[in-house]
């Protein structure tokens, strides 16, 4: 079985295609036969919204039960096997929550970013609060990611779809940025191409 099969359009090509060889072939069949196209054409939207907007959950996810595309074991891999590799890219590269002068990130992404911050300020890496002096140092986009809480398991309508593209920049630019104050450089001022409210 193929993603691709499962996706609206298809469904909707497929259950009309079907459902007008069908009309064609039994003519007194026409009501039943429209009333089982706008089913599964109804049942075909509904889950494409379910799959696009509400995140997986983990082991808990009737998603991941029953998925026909997952070929591996859950309990497959190991430690060190691609199954850690994929919870560490879905955590990483997941739902976003709004960080306030700064594109969305996953919770925790902030989560890994925040001691890096906080060490590289020569801070104590558990300091919630740390000194105005240390954070006027930064650019805004890295003190943004520095004054945000993680939330702890959001609802997912408190959150932004992923986007692991946006997440990847942000966190090379605040990586550059640590580089450039670990090397004692002046740090750089990252230009956001993006405001909060566009997210």
């Amino acid at each position: 079985m193929n993603e691709r099969l499962l996706r609206p359009a298809n469904i909707a090509a497929a259950t009309l295609l079907i459902g007008g060889g069908v009309i064609v072939a039994q003519p007194t069949w026409v009501l039943s036969v429209v009333q089982l196209m706008v089913v599964t054409l109804a049942a075909a939207v509904a889950l494409h919204a379910l799959a696009a907007h509400v995140p997986t959950t983990g082991w808990l996810s009737p998603f991941k039960w029953m998925s026909p595309f997952e070929s591996t074991s859950p309990m497959g891999g190991g430690w060190h096997g691609s199954a850690e590799m994929r919870s560490i890219r879905a955590r990483m590269a997941g739902r976003r929550q709004r960080v306030p002068g700064a594109p969305a990130l996953p919770p925790e992404t902030l989560r890994a970013l925040k001691p890096l911050i906080r060490v590289a300020l020569n801070l104590d890496p558990t300091d919630d609060r740390p000194p105005a002096s240390a954070r006027a140092t930064l650019s805004p986009l890295t003190r943004a990611v520095l004054s945000t809480e993680p939330l702890e398991r959001p609802p997912w309508y408190r959150t932004l779809p992923s986007d692991p593209r946006r997440v990847a920049d942000v966190v090379h630019r605040v990586l550059d940025e640590l580089d450039a104050l670990a090397g004692g450089a002046h740090a750089p001022q990252p230009t956001l191409t993006r405001t909060p409210t566009s997210e």
